[in-house]
């Protein structure tokens, strides 16, 4: 099964981070436009390591962005990790 790497180093992604345009709700380019709850809304979305997701905010920042959430690769959220192609044995 192949691992999906972190967007910013070489290391195996432990985080998917999602980011939002500013003022979201209120931006109607975002899809969170609208929303009261945008916490599953993604204008953007980034595969981090551990290293990598402490620069969440710095991230957010270089697309022109803001973060809005992170799901940790496991049980819950593992679906998120798959990469594209991949053959699943489950």
């Amino acid at each position: 099964m192949a691992v999906q790497e972190c967007d910013y180093c070489d290391a195996e992604a432990t985080q998917q981070l999602t980011f939002v345009l500013s003022n979201a709700r209120t931006n109607p380019a975002s899809t969170g436009y609208g929303r009261d709850d945008i916490s599953w809304c993604s204008d953007a979305k980034a595969f981090v390591c551990e290293d990598c997701a402490r620069r969440r905010h710095e991230i957010g920042r270089e697309l022109g962005m803001e973060w809005c959430a992170s799901f940790q690769n496991g049980e819950r959220f593992g679906h998120l990790f798959k990469v594209k192609g991949d053959a699943d044995d489950d």
